[in-house]
């Protein structure tokens, strides 16, 4: 009887590692500004791409959250969307068989729960309550300058309205 050897990653670990911290970089790269609606879409696309799909409610209820929150983003959304996404989040939460599906419901109903007018707004409104995505240079500056502001005052020599 021989011996069970492992050669190695496989080349489809590397890949998903690769997405992974990648992934991971450009969210903490990004400004805390961002539509939470639309981080928990990215979320849940990438719970699924993570799912064995053994179980049900993982394979089928993961993907019907997505949906969901791409309907209401798309502002195609109906009120009883966010009735139909909170009990489906409980139900992949409670009935999944492992931690990706438990995380992906958790997460879905822990951003239901913080972010709920952000999510009324997309319904009623097509877009988040008050989100400004700055650029990163004007989100991160610690002297909080507008850069890019500035660098078009200088380009067209108001520079004291630069200064200030």
């Amino acid at each position: 009887m021989s011996r069970l050897v492992f050669d190695g990653a496989y080349t489809n670990d590397v890949a998903i590692e690769d997405l992974r911290t990648t992934a991971i970089r450009r969210l903490s790269a990004d400004s805390l500004n961002n539509c939470p609606v639309n981080y928990s879409a990215t979320a849940l696309k990438l719970f699924a791409a993570q799912s064995c799909g053994k179980c049900v409610p993982c394979r089928v209820g993961i993907m019907q959250m997505a949906r969901i929150i791409d309907r209401i983003l798309d502002g195609e959304g109906h009120v009883g969307d966010l009735e139909l996404l909170e009990q489906t989040a409980n139900t992949v939460y409670s009935m999944s068989d492992c931690v990706i599906g438990t995380e992906a419901g958790r997460i879905t109903l822990a951003g239901l729960t913080a972010y709920r007018a952000d999510y009324e707004n997309h319904l009623e409104k097509n877009g988040c309550v008050g989100i400004f995505r700055p650029v990163p240079c004007m989100a991160f500056c610690p002297a909080h300058v507008s850069v890019p502001t500035y660098i078009a005052m200088v380009k067209n020599g108001r520079y004291e309205d630069a200064m200030r």
